[in-house]
Formats: structure tokens, sequence, C-alpha cells
């Protein structure tokens, strides 16, 4: 197995990727797992797209040794996993899970003892 990381933060959105700035400033290493191409090899390319990081937030995270990927196998590398994907609200208004459930299969199948997982995304109590 490769060497450990400290986070992989699954979603690399709105949520997920403020936090992986936050978490690489703090001097953690960090690898951004998101589903999307465009959003992976923009983050590698030290391009934002999220209106609250300017590319220069995602230039610093890089130098520090920031990764984004869309290979799941990353997991297993992880101490720690946070879950930071969408749920939108289905027509009923309750939160639509199928992203989180999709995400706790992949976590499931990389997952290894000792690691922690912890869901940011919004769910029920």
């Amino acid at each position: 197995m490769d060497r450990s990381v400290d986070v992989v933060i699954i979603g690399m959105g709105y949520v997920g990727l403020p936090l992986a700035r936050e978490a690489s400033a703090a001097g953690l290493s960090v690898i951004g797992l998101d589903i999307s191409p465009e959003v992976v090899d923009g983050l590698n390319q030290g391009r934002s797209h999220v209106d609250d990081l300017a590319d220069s937030d995602v230039a610093d995270m890089l130098r520090r040794g920031f990764l984004a990927t869309a290979d799941t196998g990353q997991l297993r590398r992880a101490r720690t996993i946070v879950i930071c994907v969408p749920t939108p609200l289905s027509d009923s208004r309750d939160p639509d899970l199928y992203y989180v459930e999709a995400t706790s299969k992949q976590i499931a199948a990389n997952l290894r003892p000792g690691q922690l997982v912890v869901l940011e995304s919004t769910t029920y109590p």
C-alpha cells in the first residue's frame, strides 16, 4: 500500500474544496476525490470552480501537496475520509441520499481498519 495521507475529502464542491484548503493550510496531507474529470483536471492545474476560493488558493494547496483525483483506490491511503457530496432535495423536500449512498459503497470497498469516516453532507439525524 502507498504511504498514508491524513485526509481524503470526497466531493470537491462548495463544502469539500474549502475544507480541503483549510486542512492543507493546517499542514495535513490532503487528497480531494471527485467524480468529475473537469473538476479534477482544473484543480490539478490550479483552477478553482468555487466562488469562495480563488485560483491562488488552489495553487497554494498544490504547493502544499494537495492532489485531486477520481481514483477511489486512494481511499485506502486515508487516515480520515470526509464525505462532502451533494444532497439535493427530493420532490417531497427530503434530502436525496443517492450520492451519500453511492459514496458509502465506494468507501466500504476500500475501507481498512482504523480509518475514521465523517459524514459532512446533509442527511437525517
